[in-house]
């Protein structure tokens, strides 16, 4: 599934928005076995053009091939006249290998008698035969298993059959055939569909590719011929698209003809459009459905009278209950939610090794479960490696995919919450004059947790990625050498700040100071993941989209004056999101996103489409991390992860925490730990720059780790095998030291990527110490310049540019800021103090992590 969504970006194809559910989908409780492929047939097509081998030279071959020209030719040629077969491959490739487990690639190497595919071209993360790679084999770069096949514009296969069902157009029942061909458009019945039609008018566009009933009767054909189904499985006001076994998608978020997808989830099939209605892909990829894949979610139980309550993040289905704060172990899951062929299921599923190599993550249909692995006793797990069965559960993430209700996700709830966060928004947005000249004080940020009097960096911060804690992409925050390093926006820096009783009154209100949302009736009970969906104008659509447009109507509409009082930040369909998660993660934590030292950020991506929320909170001493994604090429949550647990690395670092964060009379400390204590003395933090608190010991090209002892809080040095990378292997690090130039250090890459802390540290090779350390969502403010504090999240360039307007010119040049572009000079990657040697990596224009130098 993770993979669907990044192989349609390798074709250039950006997820889009789509249609969600109306109604509670009520799932089938189906029998995994059969819904695995084990029992019943399926229809299959013939191939059209037999394969004949010719003979030739073998010195052709050499020791390199296993054809030479004439047979690899005649091996393509009949290769890419196969039948398309859902569920199970295109090509002649199977998605599965005879034993079970997804295809390795390795065994698509060989002779063709052998019943192999000589000499494919051959990436890091796919095989691919023909002249204009007509068959593309996604594999897993890791585990090396087949992801998805990829049929593109120049295959010549067809998938073609009969179902019984409905006319899409007329409604009548009766039995229909399908033709789905590569550059021609999708035929159902007598129709041929050839017209586009955004998500707000495709119910009254019968003749569209992306009309629901459409979609909806070819699911039918799908599920009846290569899955099984009976014609009377569904009822004839059944729609796949509201129930969430189909998904539409739309590849840009304007309303004309443009790229689309028709995603069959349940089935593994993908279909991909031209603005003009022509197939342009077809995807294939494997179907792996557990028992519990029906399953409920509820994050915990609410509180008395509105109370926080508990946090226990479950999955509880008819089959079994996963609870993360239970304790459960693989063979607990194995044999009370997988049950019965067991042994034949679990080689349908695949298993995602985390970079640390101390966790694997177990991947089904709509559900992913992660399990901790003991590593000082069990070793490192290998790529693709199953858990151990007494490797503890400690993460559960759920997708779009899954069709059944998340107990938070309320949306008659969620959207009452988000009226009072966007209301909030647009009336902070409003920077109002007062009489007299200035702006009306706003209250300021608050107090950096500055941690130990030593420490110069501002405040406490931790954390990579993703919730598996592997690093996300702190490397990215070095800037390549190339990288367009711009000047400075044009500040205005020589205004001083207005006298202090300069803002005493305000002036003229504001509209947007007054400004008020209207809620819909939504559905007042728990469903999946989805949008926020009403009628509006006759048609269901996206509330958030429409709120984002009606308030971008009315910040353009204002007077030039009055517009130029409020953050531009209003028109950004992101901004406005970001209201929705934040409710979103309210509602998943009972309301503990405002407790002491919780931690609560926002990530865009740099073509605006993702919005994507955290949130760290401690319970009774326990650790929780949850993080949602909302796709606005969706419209809807796309993911929810909950993750809990510490692992060896984070009792480290939570030691180290502990003993350097003395509060004496300030109350509670921050319970992580963080880069902002990288400025202490060394001989108070071993892992601060300078320090010797980890010392290399060896290294493994096999696996990619390295050696180290890692010293705690007490100087004890802890032996681990982490990932990493010795100086000999090119490892090392980038020191910006001024403009465009860059040094290069000799350094080892030593990855200390804990559950809930993870930071990459560089060993300096010359004197064996610290160099440099980078961090991703960092959990508290990081000091750029004397007096101005990062936070995760931040617009940077905007921060700065407030904060030289006070601190004034000579403050701004002090700091040497140097502004690193994309090599086009068209995105802020990143923003660098030359004098403080801190970098943030930017993401659409805000800090995602942070890295510091010696």
């Amino acid at each position: 599934m993770r993979r669907a969504l990044c192989v349609l970006g390798a074709l250039s194809l950006l997820w889009g928005c789509e249609d969600g559910p109306e109604q509670i989908y009520e799932p089938d409780n189906p029998n995994p076995t059969v819904r695995n492929g084990y029992e019943g047939g399926s229809f299959v097509q013939p191939g059209d053009v037999p394969l004949e081998i010719v003979e030739c030279n073998a010195a052709e071959l050499g020791e390199t091939r296993f054809c030479c020209e004439q047979e690899h030719e005649q091996v393509v040629q009949s290769m890419v006249v196969k039948p398309i077969i859902p569920g199970e491959g295109l090509g002649g490739v199977k998605v599965w290998s005879p034993d079970g487990p997804p295809t390795h690639a390795d065994d698509l190497l060989g002779r063709p008698e052998d019943g192999k595919f000589c000499d494919p071209t051959i990436y890091s993360n796919a095989l691919t035969w023909g002249p204009t790679n007509e068959i593309i084999a996604f594999i897993n770069e890791e585990t090396r298993l087949i992801e998805n096949l990829v049929a593109t514009e120049q295959y010549i296969g067809t998938l073609e059959g009969t179902y019984q069902g409905y006319d899409p157009v007329t409604g009548a029942a009766g039995e229909y055939a399908v033709r789905i061909v590569l550059r021609e458009r999708l035929r159902i019945g007598d129709h041929e569909f050839d017209q586009f039609a955004a998500s707000a008018e495709q119910e009254n566009t019968p003749n569209s590719w992306l009309n629901h009933k459409v979609v909806t009767e070819l699911y039918r054909f799908i599920r009846q011929s290569y899955f099984g189904d009976s014609p009377d499985k569904f009822a004839e006001d059944f729609s796949c698209v509201d129930s969430n076994a189909c998904n539409i998608i739309y590849t840009s978020q304007n309303s004309g003809p443009q790229d689309t997808v028709v995603y069959l989830v349940d089935s593994g099939f993908i279909l991909v459009f031209t603005p003009d209605g022509h197939i342009a892909n077809v995807y294939v990829e494997p179907v792996r459905v557990a028992p519990f894949e029906n399953a409920m979610v509820r994050m915990g139980t609410p509180g008395e009278a509105g109370g926080m309550g508990t946090l226990a993040p479950t999955v509880a289905s008819d089959a079994c209950t996963l609870d993360l704060s239970a304790g459960m172990t693989w063979g607990q899951v194995k044999s009370m939610c997988i049950g019965e062929n067991a042994d034949e299921a679990l080689k349908r599923f695949t298993y995602d090794v985390s970079g640390q190599r101390d966790a694997v993550t177990v991947d089904f249909n709509g559900i992913s479960l992660s399990f901790l692995h003991d590593t000082v006793a069990k070793g490192l797990l290998l790529d693709g490696e199953q858990p151990a069965d007494d490797d503890v559960l400690f993460g559960i993430d759920v997708t779009r995919q899954l069709s059944a209700p998340v107990a938070e996700f309320n949306p008659q709830q969620l959207a009452n919450a988000f009226k009072t966060k966007i209301e909030q928004r647009i009336h902070e947005a409003v920077r109002q004059p007062a009489v007299g000249g200035g702006e009306l004080p706003d209250g300021g940020a608050p107090e950096a947790d500055m941690g130990a009097p030593e420490a110069d960096m501002g405040a406490p911060e931790a954390d990579m990625g993703a919730p598996e804690a592997d690093m996300g992409a702190p490397e990215a925050d070095m800037g390549a050498p190339e990288a367009d390093m711009g000047a400075a926006p044009d500040l205005d820096m020589g205004v001083e700040p207005p006298p202090a009783d300069a803002a005493v009154q305000p002036g003229a209100q504001h509209p947007f100071l007054t400004w008020t949302l209207d809620v819909p009736e939504f559905a007042d009970e728990s469903m999946p993941l989805d949008r926020l969906q009403f009628v509006y104008r006759g048609v269901n659509s996206n509330w958030l989209e429409i709120v984002a447009q009606q308030i971008n109507e009315a910040y353009w509409a204002l007077p030039a004056d009055q517009r130029a009082m409020v953050d531009p930040l209003v028109t950004e369909p992101t901004w406005v999101v970001e209201a929705f998660v934040e409710a979103v993660m309210e509602a998943f934590t009972h309301g503990r996103t405002g407790q002491e030292h919780a931690f609560i950020g926002f990530q865009n991506t740099d073509d605006k489409n993702w919005v994507i929320g955290f949130v760290h909170v401690v319970q009774d001493g326990v650790p929780y991390r949850i993080v949602a994604q909302y796709s606005l090429s969706y419209g809807a949550v796309t993911a929810l992860s909950m993750a809990t647990a510490f692992s060896p690395i984070d009792d480290i670092f939570n030691g180290w925490n502990q003993k350097q964060r003395p509060r004496p009379g300030l109350g509670t400390k921050s319970p992580y730990y963080g880069v902002d204590l990288a400025r202490q003395d060394p001989e108070q933090n071993a892992l601060a720059l300078g320090g010797d608190g980890i010392r290399v010991i060896d290294s493994s090209r096999a696996l990619s780790t390295v050696t180290v002892d890692v010293a705690d809080a007490d100087r004890n040095l802890v032996r681990m095998e982490v990932p990493g990378l010795p100086p000999d292997d090119r490892g090392g690090y980038l020191r910006q030291i001024r403009g465009e130039r860059w040094e290069w250090v000799r350094a080892t890459s030593v990855q200390l990527n804990g559950k809930e802390t993870a930071q990459l540290y560089y060993v300096d090779e010359e004197d064996g110490r610290i160099g440099r350390i980078v961090e991703g969502r960092f959990k508290s403010p990081v000091q750029l310049c004397p007096g101005l504090n990062i936070e995760y999240g931040d617009r940077v360039a905007d921060k700065l540019a407030a904060w030289a307007d006070t601190a004034g010119l000579r403050a701004y040049r002090q700091c040497e800021v140097v502004f690193n572009y994309s090599a086009n000079g068209n995105v802020l990657d990143g923003v660098v103090s030359l004098t403080t040697r801190v970098a943030f990596t930017i993401s659409n224009g805000r800090a995602v992590s942070v890295a510091v130098w010696r």
